[in-house]
């Protein structure tokens, strides 16, 4: 389980996240929702401790991993997606898949497992990532991060720039890797409304605040904050 609580980030004098507090269980995904600059992303890097957190605690299963560099946060299981499909272009598909396990050596997954959730990367694996359209790019990012075992998957907008029907087949697979592998998912999107379709609860932020943390039915059906933050 990821536990966030009350989780608080500053760049200078401008909090990007303030006081936010979550949980996301084995095999549930939270939606974080909200506009350009409400601090979804920033609440991801300070999980991931590519930002330092000026206070607050982020707890794996109990353990608090708070104040841990990057590399020891990826050894506890967190796994995290970041806008923009970065994959590295030059590497085949395969290649890629191999640099996510490097760490983990032995207990890695094997690419072959990778290629069992996701049939259309096998049919690619000795192709460069750079021949890839956009969907496949995000399924052999999300991939990649899955060869580590993570218990907790964060992703950044992974319907960004995709087609609506490749956008629904992204949400489709999130929610599978949840049921199936028991993922916590943490998935941060603008695309709200499908985000709640797939999600077991959703978050508001504005400004780096929670303004809502509800189910994601009550969400969806309040006019209020459909128009405000939402934009459905």
């Amino acid at each position: 389980m990821l536990v966030v609580e009350e989780l608080t980030t500053d760049y200078g004098a401008v909090r990007a996240v303030d006081h936010v507090s979550l949980e996301v269980g084995a095999g549930s995904i939270t939606a974080v929702l909200g506009a350009n600059g409400a601090g979804k992303t920033s609440l991801l890097r300070t999980i991931t401790g590519l930002v330092p957190a000026t206070a607050g605690r982020v707890r794996i299963d109990g353990e608090n991993i708070t104040a841990m560099a990057v590399e020891e946060i990826v050894r506890r299981g967190v796994a995290h997606v970041p806008e923009g499909r970065g994959v590295i272009v030059e590497l085949t598909v395969e290649e890629n898949l191999r640099l996510g396990g490097l760490w983990r050596r032995a207990e890695a997954a094997r690419p072959k497992e990778i290629y069992a959730l996701f049939p259309r990367l096998e049919e690619r694996q000795s192709q460069p990532a750079s021949r890839l359209s956009g969907g496949e790019r995000q399924m052999l990012s999300i991939g990649r991060a899955l060869v580590a075992r993570p218990r907790v998957l964060l992703l950044d907008e992974p319907s960004l720039g995709l087609a609506p029907v490749l956008v629904a087949q992204i949400m489709a697979l999130v929610r599978r890797l949840a049921d199936t592998l028991g993922l916590a998912v943490l998935l941060v999107e603008q695309n709200a409304r499908s985000a709640l379709s797939i999600a077991n609860r959703g978050i508001v932020l504005d400004l780096g605040r929670v303004v809502a943390d509800q189910e994601p039915e009550a969400l969806a059906s309040d006019e209020r904050l459909r128009h405000a933050y939402l934009g459905f």
